[in-house]
């Protein structure tokens, strides 16, 4: 079974709002690379085997949100754009649909989406395997 990042960043991305928003400020559009996993996340002293925590994960799903906010900010009008009590609800929503998924992504790939900085990226990620379930 794939991890499905990029699936959790394709429902960011289809979110919208149809009521007039102030236009974000830009964030960072920096190139494409493929993120590293083993980056410096911050999780030192982690073992590569340890078990995600809820916390590390409502973290890399927000992270996520993030970035799929930053990619509608480039490529849409300010009225398009989700309002933040929408944000909100996203990121609320995301966070309780994802997490018992999440619990079982291996570490590598949590680093890898955590390091991730663009959608292109997040796809790479995407293609990593589940740790198995305990």
């Amino acid at each position: 079974m794939r991890i499905p990042l990029a699936v959790l960043l394709a429902g960011v991305l289809a979110c919208g709002s149809k009521q007039p928003t102030a236009a974000p400020a830009p964030g960072g559009n920096g190139p494409a690379a493929t993120p590293d996993a083993g980056a410096a996340v911050p999780d030192p002293g982690v073992p590569d085997q340890a078990p995600l925590s809820e916390d590390e994960c409502a973290r890399m799903i927000n992270h996520l949100v993030d970035i799929g906010l930053e990619t509608q900010r480039r490529g849409k009008k300010p009225e398009e754009l989700p309002a933040a009590e929408q944000v909100t609800e996203i990121r609320s929503t995301m966070v309780r649909e994802m997490m018992p998924e999440c619990l079982r992504f291996d570490r590598a790939s949590w680093r890898c989406a955590m390091n991730a900085t663009t959608s292109e990226q997040v796809t790479v990620c995407a293609g990593a395997e589940p740790a198995p379930a305990p």
